[in-house]
């Protein structure tokens, strides 16, 4: 979901963002549909990479992310922070 938020957020200006409504499958209690939310900010770039603020609002979870996005558009880095903690992904 996170390279398909980032593919959406590319012709974003620094500052603007975008409202992305989506559906995603829970597994608990029951498999279930839920309607999520999934808002995107552009924030300056780093070194040459885009980055974005990503924050995720559902049903039974709530999370932020940081992304880190080159300049062919592929996600490098996400920096998601959840109740369990802070979590990297590095491609």
């Amino acid at each position: 979901m996170i390279q398909l938020l980032a593919d959406r957020a590319r012709r974003l200006a620094t500052g603007e963002s975008l409202v992305v409504p989506a559906k995603e499958m829970e597994l608990e209690p029951a498999p279930r549909l839920v309607d999520v939310t999934y808002g995107v900010r552009r924030m300056p770039d780093d070194g040459g990479r885009a980055q974005l603020s990503v924050e995720r609002v559902g049903v039974s979870a709530r999370w932020k992310a940081t992304v880190s996005v080159e300049a062919n558009g592929v996600v490098l880095v996400v920096r998601q922070e959840q109740q369990l903690g802070v979590v990297d992904y590095r491609r």
